[in-house]
């Protein structure tokens, strides 16, 4: 077993992790749910679902029926509408008013409304060699620069959401390769693909690169300092709690489909 083609889907998850930056909604005056859905995080968990499928393939030894399987069993684990409810039940349990009104106020600010424009308007899939660019962005950036782009990653709780990410992706692999070559292997494939956390994160942190490193030094360095105060600080805590919690029922799911074929 290889880990070829699961490297080639972690990097394609990149888009992913990029649907997880946090960023208030698009609102000032509705809830909880308003919050969710532009958060984009159902649509980031179904991309990452879909990234997954790339886990099972007859070139790391699985045949074509153990690939159909798998793909069967990731459609029905990560439904959008079970996503949605995993998601909204976890945000509304877990977002605590002070967080829920810092992330309403700094939506209907200037900065607020023109960052969530910047967001919706970044596609990094749809720009070929995007990792490259933002490599560039950081080579060429001044070390003031360089500064608040690693304070915006922190902030938004990028490393941990990252390597969240990784944890969940190595747990699909066992799942995956256990019923298929026994839980020896499927731990020794697992092992085999630690590589690719460092990787991921240094790719979550580039697809930020890309999308925010564009702003001014001075732009950047406010929305730094309003990404960090407490309460933006409890908001994004709080969002990347709601999102491993969704997405972990959605692997729970996954492991209760791909029982072996009778």
């Amino acid at each position: 077993m290889k880990i070829s083609a699961g490297f080639k889907a972690i990097k394609s998850a990149t888009i992913a992790a990029a649907l997880l930056v946090t960023m208030p909604a698009h609102a000032s005056d509705d809830t909880t749910r308003l919050l969710a859905e532009n958060l984009r995080a159902v649509k980031g968990l179904v991309s990452l679902g879909e990234q997954m499928k790339t886990i099972v393939t007859p070139q790391d030894g699985f045949t074509k029926a153990d690939a159909d399987h798998w793909h069967t069993a990731i459609d029905t684990a990560f439904a959008p509408t079970l996503l949605e409810v995993d998601f909204f039940e976890a945000f509304d349990g877990t977002l605590t008013d002070d967080a829920r009104e810092a992330a309403l106020t700094f939506d209907t600010s200037p900065l607020g409304k023109e960052m969530y424009e910047l967001v919706e308007q970044s596609q990094p899939l749809k720009v070929e060699g995007y990792l490259d660019d933002a490599r560039r962005l950081v080579q060429e950036a001044s070390t003031e620069q360089n500064s608040s782009l690693v304070a915006l990653f922190e902030a938004q709780d990028g490393p941990q959401r990252a390597k969240g990410v990784m944890e969940v992706y190595f747990r699909a692999m066992v799942i995956a390769a256990k019923p298929v070559f026994g839980a020896k292997l499927a731990e020794q494939w697992k092992a085999s693909a630690a590589e690719l956390t460092p990787v991921y994160v240094e790719d979550y942190f580039l697809t930020s690169v890309f999308i925010y490193g564009p702003l001014p030094t001075a732009k950047l360095a406010e929305l730094v300092d309003v990404l960090r105060t407490s309460e933006m600080q409890a908001y994004n805590e709080q969002s990347t709690a709601a999102i491993f919690e969704a997405l972990n029922a959605a692997v729970d799911r996954l492991e209760d489909a791909y029982q072996p074929r009778g």
